[in-house]
């Protein structure tokens, strides 16, 4: 239209805006445009479900990461959620609650979809790169076998580690079994057996057999295969060398905790005299032959508390008391040493641990047995406190003296492929010692690597975040190939171990039953635990039991003679009278009553 026509318009039909500026103008087309449309009221509705969705899918991955049950979200998050909105924010929740699928189903299907994403992703990582594998296999309260294994591999110049599958074993926990579902399951993900570079496993026959275990069944696969043996494991196993007397020490000790512990009353009362006492603590620990710290935990907490057992079993048991006061410097010794196991044994915990970290802390703790047994020989009991405060005898020394010596031996057998284990000086700094490569190819690339100042830089930070930059493994793969072995390899089960426990505690006996998915595909963290399916616990199959039991008593409350079962003859007896009866022939019936029986028919007929 003509700008004439235009203002024309303006002056006719809108006189009262006609002195008006443009910035009034303006913003009318503003909020013209600004209007609600369908095409935009769609669109905002949409987006608001897309939050909701992924707010699902977030809560979802919390779940599974917290071990909880998938009916937490409806039983717990989202009353909370409706809580904080109605009560901080002062907002209607109806309508935000209502986009947020949390139902026990809807968990389960969230995680499950994360699960197969991540491991289709980590699947096909797999195929391309060079990785270190962790297996191990339990047995759970439910009676299942389960069998957990874990990957660690580079990527984006870092170490990384996932859980690769779980999965239950169906019949034996034989080597050959194991062996067979990793080969199955490498098979349908198409991941080279190739690509392993280490493996590492706990020490039990059917892992470690020479001729069917799965070590000697993958070493037929992959002969190049490194084979560790776990080192915590191997640690637990050095702290069982014990001599007789100190065997016989530790054994008191068990009695008396058992004696405490497991009766009700007495734990009571023994926990009314710790504070009456004025303890430190007021209950005594159980120990448990499984948990790697459990001894030590249990002994120190004995001895710190071993006045208050002496009085409480004064009266109770007066043998074990007498034992306890004669055992009582073993006692002290025993808790010192196995507070330092403790010690040694957090030290190889962890996800960040390799072959280099491992050797260093076994080979210190070794050297420091001697240590320790020069230190007692010469009365100087700096690292014993437990003991230094009891008056000993020479004779307690000597036999403390021998153990440690018997410690030492038994540390230098077990840990002999750790120990001897060759790690070149130039992997720790390879700046310091280009000489020190071996063949002349290796020292080529040595000192081709010293001089990069591009790559320098970050040997600050230390030599494994310099070994695992990306341009390393290509310009100097010789070098290469020497360091991966030492970095990526695991050094025990740890993962696999504390993963064990996780899921014991998702699968009490009491319990819904844990679902393990039958592929070997879910992290054990995003296992089922299906609310719905709790028709049968342990306690209505034992009141069950018990009404049966009650209507049974009822029925024989008045029979003077106790209900028995029949003997075999008895039954064999009556069954023979039941056949006799259905073989019989009926007798005649007597002739004047058939006769009657004829005339009431024939009245009948007449009536």
């Amino acid at each position: 239209m003509k700008p004439s026509r235009l203002q024309d318009h303006l002056n006719k039909m809108h006189p009262d805006k006609k002195d008006r500026d443009m910035t009034y103008f303006l913003e009318i087309k503003k909020k013209i445009e600004n209007q609600p449309t369908i095409s935009k009221l769609f669109s905002s509705a949409s987006k608001q479900d897309d939050d909701g969705l992924r707010a699902s899918y977030n809560i979802s991955l919390l779940i599974a990461k917290t071990g909880k049950p998938h009916t937490i979200g409806e039983d717990l998050i989202l009353p909370a959620v409706k809580e904080v909105i109605t009560t901080v924010l002062h907002k209607p929740a109806t309508d935000i609650i209502r986009k947020i699928p949390l139902s026990n189903n809807s968990v389960q299907r969230r995680i499950d979809e994360m699960a197969e994403n991540i491991e289709e992703s980590l699947c096909n990582y797999l195929q391309t790169c060079q990785f270190s594998i962790q297996l191990d296999e339990s047995t759970l309260p439910t009676n299942e076998a389960l069998l957990l294994s874990y990957v660690r591999f580079i990527k984006d110049e870092k170490i990384c580690q996932e859980m690769l599958f779980a999965t239950n074993l169906e019949t034996d926990t034989k080597g050959e079994t194991i062996f067979d579902t990793l080969q199955k399951f490498f098979d349908e993900k198409e991941i080279p057996f190739n690509n392993i570079l280490s493996v590492a496993t706990d020490g039990a026959p059917a892992m470690t057999g020479r001729h069917k275990g799965f070590i000697a069944c993958l070493k037929n696969k992959v002969p190049d295969v490194l084979a560790v043996h776990c080192v915590i494991h191997r640690q637990h196993l050095v702290a069982k060398n014990l001599s007789e007397r100190l065997h016989t020490s530790l054994q008191y000790v068990i009695r008396a905790v058992n004696k405490i512990r497991s009766n009700s009353l007495n734990d009571r009362l023994f926990s009314q005299l710790c504070i009456a006492n004025d303890e430190d603590f007021n209950r005594l620990l159980l120990h448990t032959e499984v948990r790697w710290l459990s001894k030590g935990t249990c002994l120190t907490r004995f001895y710190n508390l071993f006045e208050s057992v002496i009085e409480f079993l004064g009266n109770k048991d007066t043998e074990l008391r007498d034992n306890l006061i004669a055992s009582k410097n073993d006692i002290a010794y025993l808790a010192d040493l196995y507070k330092l196991f403790n010690d040694v044994n957090l030290q190889l915990q962890g996800e960040d641990l390799n072959l280099i970290k491992t050797k260093n802390s076994i080979a210190a703790f070794v050297s420091k047995l001697l240590l320790y047994k020069r230190n007692i020989g010469r009365r100087e009991f700096h690292t014993f406190p437990c003991l230094s405060a009891v008056s000993f005898k020479h004779d307690d020394l000597l036999v403390y003296c021998q153990h440690l010596e018997n410690l030492y031996n038994d540390f230098k057998e077990r840990f002999e492929d750790i120990l001897n284990m060759d790690i070149p000086d130039w992997v720790l700094d390879p700046f310091s010692n280009v000489n020190t490569a071996g063949p002349s190819q290796l020292e080529e690339e040595l000192i081709e690597l010293t001089t990069n100042e591009e790559l320098k830089i970050k040997f600050k930070n230390g030599y494994q975040e310099f070994w695992l930059q990306k341009s390393i493994s290509q310009l100097y793969p010789r070098l290469w190939s020497i360091v991966q072995r030492f970095l990526p390899a695991f050094p025990s089960s740890y993962l696999a171990e504390r993963r064990f426990s996780a899921v014991a505690t998702l699968a009490p006996e009491t319990a819904p039953r844990v679902v393990i998915s039958p592929s070997p595909n879910k992290d054990p963290s995003r296992t089922k635990r299906r609310a719905a399916n709790t028709e049968e616990p342990v306690a209505k199959r034992r009141q069950f039991q018990q009404e049966q039991n009650s209507a049974r008593t009822r029925s024989t409350k008045y029979m003077k003679v106790p209900l028995q079962q029949e003997s075999k003859p008895e039954r064999q007896r009556k069954r023979l009278l039941k056949q006799k009866r259905k073989m019989r022939t009926p007798e005649p019936m007597p002739q004047e009553y058939a006769n009657r029986k004829q005339e009431s028919k024939e009245s009948n007929l007449t009536t």
